[in-house]
């Protein structure tokens, strides 16, 4: 289990030797609001792509 040490800082009880640890924080909602920027950005570049293809289409007819 994650021990808490001081007020901000976390340590674990493990035996003596080398270890590699690796603590991570990695909320959902940071994932859920990249995922939510991503969709945004293709709907917003898709939007463009056919107001140009749009205008250029009504030029010519």
């Amino acid at each position: 289990p994650i021990l808490r040490v001081d007020y901000t800082l976390r340590g674990l009880a493990i035996p003596a030797g080398t270890h590699t640890i690796e603590f991570r924080f990695e909320p959902e909602v940071i994932q859920k609001g990249g995922t939510l920027a991503l969709a945004s950005s293709i709907a917003l570049i898709l939007l463009l792509v056919g107001t140009i293809f749009y205008g250029i289409k009504r030029k010519g007819a």
